[in-house]
């Protein structure tokens, strides 16, 4: 079978897949219907179910997917990390293996990355589905940043916003010059990575907000009875291991430490 050869993409989108087999097919379709044309990498992390395989079946007539095999399970981060040493478009996007783009999310977040200075990173809208496709509301991810305006790591952390990967478009080159994920267990073990690859990302360049939702962010049964709010341990976590590590600019850290006690006053 031919495979489609679409037109040179500004973005890949880097999915990282572990025994999601379930879901992966409509994830797939989700950024093959994208208006924007898009590479696509998926990272098999070991997985013992048919995911792989459904994948792969994929890449025979789609020239904008490639599946690529990690030797050692590593995780969300390390198969993110594995996919991102690969991409070679000037943005990126690491989309979870069960969630879900709209058909015009990449365009949306490159025409709002396009717009204005450059920026490190385009924060998108989402909403959070359940597993028959409900949309569950919180005021967490109603709340939107000002769009138009460059947020820094102070506005972020001020925020009553949480990320899930699959809303965020990064600039490539300056994910790559700060390691990626942080594959460490302190970030890992509390689920903390997405929130922390932002954090650090903001001090190196900004973030601009697109107001469109972009992504339908699924929500499993075992998340809905936790306790998950924008100020949860996984939170503090990530922004105490920011500070401890010093991954911010010189001459940053006395405008996140602010950020840091304003958000403290306000939830204490």
């Amino acid at each position: 079978m031919e495979r489609h050869q679409p037109p040179d993409p500004a973005v890949t989108v880097v999915i990282a897949l572990h025994n999601g087999a379930r879901h992966i097919a409509a994830t797939l379709e989700s950024v093959e219907r994208q208006t924007h044309p898009v590479r696509c990498i998926v990272v098999d992390d070991r997985s013992t179910d048919d995911g792989p395989r459904i994948v792969a079946a994929r890449t025979k007539s789609s020239a904008w997917l490639h599946l690529v095999a990690n030797h050692r399970h590593a995780g969300p981060c390390g198969a993110r990390n594995t996919g991102l040493e690969r991409v070679e478009t000037p943005w990126v996007l690491f989309l979870d293996h069960d969630d879900r783009l709209w058909p015009r999310a990449v365009d949306d977040l490159v025409t709002t990355a396009t717009n204005g200075p450059p920026v490190a990173a385009v924060i998108g809208a989402f909403e959070r589905i359940d597993t028959k496709d409900q949309v569950h509301d919180d005021v967490w991810i109603n709340a939107s940043y000002p769009d138009g305006v460059v947020l820094g790591t102070p506005e972020v952390i001020r925020s009553e916003r949480i990320n899930p990967p699959g809303n965020t478009l990064y600039s490539t080159s300056i994910v790559r010059r700060l390691g990626g994920f942080d594959e460490g267990r302190l970030i890992t073990a509390s689920s903390s990575e997405d929130l922390e690859l932002l954090l650090r990302v903001t001090g190196h360049g900004g973030a601009r907000s697109c107001p469109a939702i972009v992504l339908s962010y699924l929500l499993h049964d075992a998340q809905r009875i936790q306790t998950r709010s924008a100020t949860g341990a996984g939170w503090w976590r990530a922004v105490a291991h920011l500070l401890a590590t010093r991954r911010q600019p010189p001459g940053s850290t006395m405008a996140v430490g602010r950020a840091v006690a304003d958000r403290y006053r306000r939830t204490a």
